[in-house]
């Protein structure tokens, strides 16, 4: 008697034990998938990127302006300090 409730509680864990073994295969498929998926990601962001630079400097090209001009120096405009608005008192 006592070898069949023995034997019957080791098929219980041999069944946890199976099922625990095929999800952790699924859990190694779905990463696997997941990091395939990311690593696409980057890649098409990467490339809308170069793209978009690419666009942007035939624009350039196109209408005369040229992004890269050394002799040509923007500057941002002014903002106004408090100290501006308020003079050097501050009240």
């Amino acid at each position: 008697m006592g070898c069949v409730a023995s034997r019957i509680d080791n098929e219980g864990r041999v069944w946890v034990c199976k099922k625990r073994k095929k999800l952790m295969k699924h859990l190694v498929r779905c990463r696997g998938e997941f990091a395939d998926a990311q690593s696409a990601y980057l890649r098409a962001l990467k490339n809308t990127g170069v793209t978009l630079k690419s666009y942007t400097n035939l624009l350039d090209l196109a209408s005369g302006n040229f992004l890269d001009q050394p002799n040509e120096h923007k500057r941002l405009p002014q903002v106004m300090t408090m100290a501006g608005v308020f003079g050097a008192g501050g009240g």
